[in-house]
């Protein structure tokens, strides 16, 4: 048999054998190519899917040596050399079986050491969705410093509900944010190229929701002021929880509001069950809020200054 518009000297089975695993060999190569790109781009592009990549590309470089094999072996004329190009083209394959063991090795290692350290889950891109699943999962106890808890207060009946469940006499829902007159509030939103008063107000306005859940409804809450540039969000759900994240300004671009479009990841950290409480990661970040909680004491909120 004689391939469609070759020569005549490639209707021989070795010399056909030769060029058909020579061209899935160059097909082979391209592929890597374009998934070697393809895994960059991921990486910059979406972490979720990195995980996916090394298994899409096993079954990407597996289809060629399985046609390689069929035309060698389909008229049953099989020759030595046609065995050793069908052998040579199952090398990127086997590369990326054992690319992807090592990357399911090495993700298995690092669960296991993140689970040590109390790490749990990693939500990259939260928004207002994931805010209402965390407002709705505190059952006993929210604690949360950041900076006008503006995205927590915006539906204000799921916040009601927080404060209704987890706000009692002796243990209060507990937020503290920036003082809405601290320096940085003005000057950061200056450098954003926004309004003076554009951070003040939603921070205001986060404050005049609170004030009417607190003098409408059951439920007790506290809320402290800090002077000092925010740079973690912490949020304690049910003693046992913390979602860890950070601020930064660069996280919008100049003109735009990053409190109100954008939020940086939340880690989502839990208290052990077998650790030392000064040995783990939650105990750590739950002395660090009532270290800074304590020294906020004199500045606790009248719910009267901002909102009148």
């Amino acid at each position: 048999m004689n391939y469609p518009g070759t020569p005549e000297d490639w209707a021989v089975p070795i010399t056909q054998n030769l060029y058909a695993s020579l061209f899935f060999l160059i097909i082979q190569t391209a592929l890597l190519v374009v998934l070697r790109w393809l895994d960059r781009y991921l990486r910059n592009k979406n972490q979720k899917l990195v995980l996916y990549k090394d298994f899409f590309g096993f079954l990407g470089v597996s289809l060629f040596p399985a046609l390689c094999l069929y035309s060698v072996t389909k008229d049953n004329k099989v020759s030595g050399l046609g065995v050793v190009i069908v052998i040579l083209s199952f090398v990127p394959l086997m590369f990326y079986a054992l690319r992807f063991a090592y990357s399911w090795l090495a993700l298995v290692s690092f669960a296991k050491k993140a689970n040590v350290l109390g790490i749990h889950g990693v939500t990259l891109k939260p928004g207002m969705a994931d805010y209402r699943k965390i407002l709705e999962s505190a059952a006993k106890e929210f604690m949360m410093m950041g900076v006008g808890a503006d995205k927590l207060t915006r539906d204000v009946d799921v916040f009601r509900g927080v404060v209704n469940r987890c706000g009692s006499a002796h243990q209060p829902v507990r937020l503290l944010l920036i003082h809405p007159d601290a320096e940085w509030v003005a000057d950061t939103a200056q450098r954003r190229g926004l309004a003076k008063n554009e951070f003040r107000g939603r921070i205001t306005a986060s404050l005049a929701r609170i004030k009417l859940i607190k003098s409408n409804y059951a439920g007790n809450v506290e809320v402290r002021f800090y002077t000092q540039k925010p740079i973690f969000r912490l949020i304690f759900l049910n003693g046992k929880s913390c979602l860890f994240g950070q601020y930064t300004e660069t996280a919008a671009k100049f003109g735009e509001n990053e409190y109100d479009n954008f939020s940086n990841p939340n880690i989502e950290i839990s208290a052990s069950e077998n650790r030392a409480h000064d040995l783990e990661l939650y105990g750590a970040m739950k002395d660090y809020f009532e270290q800074m909680w304590r020294s906020c004491e004199g500045n606790s909120w009248d719910f009267k200054t901002f909102v009148e």
